[in-house]
């Protein structure tokens, strides 16, 4: 299971758009956790909103297996992330530019680093580790590999020392070498959002960063631009109001 840097703005964003997880069980657990502590609402109170957030994104869950969930989720060992920031410097970012051969290899590496640095920022030990969970790097670094072609990539980051594995119980355990501190490039507040910085980054940070008001996506915008909006939220805005306009013609 991928670490959630900020549960917070991740209940949120599910709970503005209307989403869940691949497994929704997740995205369940961590709302309830939201509603407990950051909402401090009841008991019965989150066993209301879960199922109304169930019936508004189409997933059903057994009453008393919802239930196990709400209670041992509920409770005051509970403990909800809240991480603000991430850092990445300069000469992280150059190494992994001269290192990384490929656009794929380079996407790789700037996810696993965001991994790494959103882990010790939660409090976890700086090993310089991360699990190895090949799905969510997949989506998260917005790569299609193949088997083959992804411990062809692995095996060049071994040779030319950019990582290590770790052997027995450590086995699922990559270590980053080329993790340094330095001068700051990039300040990451939206962990779900990492295959966006990265472009902004291959782009030499051209245009601005902004979370869209609709759905709460980051996007790239043109530094001048007076944008609010996604791409996507600002075509459905525009095609409400032409029907909106059509509708009040037909009115009229």
């Amino acid at each position: 299971m991928k670490l959630i840097g900020n549960e917070v703005k991740y209940c949120e964003k599910h709970l503005m758009n209307k989403t869940v997880e691949g497994n929704p069980v997740k995205t369940v657990v961590i709302l309830i956790k939201y509603f407990f502590l950051i909402k401090q609402y009841s008991i019965a109170q989150i066993e209301k909103e879960i199922k109304q957030f169930l019936v508004d994104v189409g997933v059903e869950l057994e009453h008393e297996y919802l239930m196990g969930l709400i209670k041992s989720n509920a409770t005051p060992k509970t403990t909800i992330n809240q991480l603000e920031q991430i850092e990445i410097t300069h000469t992280e970012l150059n190494t992994i530019r001269e290192l990384g051969q490929t656009e794929q290899q380079r996407k790789i590496l700037f996810t696993l680093l965001c991994w790494y640095k959103i882990k010790v920022g939660l409090g976890y030990q700086a090993d310089y580790t991360v699990k190895i969970d090949y799905t969510h790097l997949n989506a998260e670094a917005h790569v299609a590999l193949t088997k083959a072609k992804r411990e062809e990539i692995l095996t060049y980051f071994l040779e030319c020392g950019l990582v290590e594995f770790g052997m027995g119980q450590l086995a699922k355990k990559i270590k980053l070498n080329y993790v340094a501190d330095g001068m700051v490039a990039m300040t990451v507040t939206e962990f779900d959002c990492l295959d966006v910085y990265y472009k902004w980054w291959k782009d030499d940070f051209k245009g601005k960063l902004v979370i869209c008001k609709e759905c709460g996506e980051l996007f790239i915008a043109p530094v001048k631009s007076p944008a609010k909006y996604c791409e996507k939220c600002a075509k459905e805005i525009k095609n409400e109001q032409i029907k909106q306009i059509m509708k009040d013609k037909r009115k009229s």
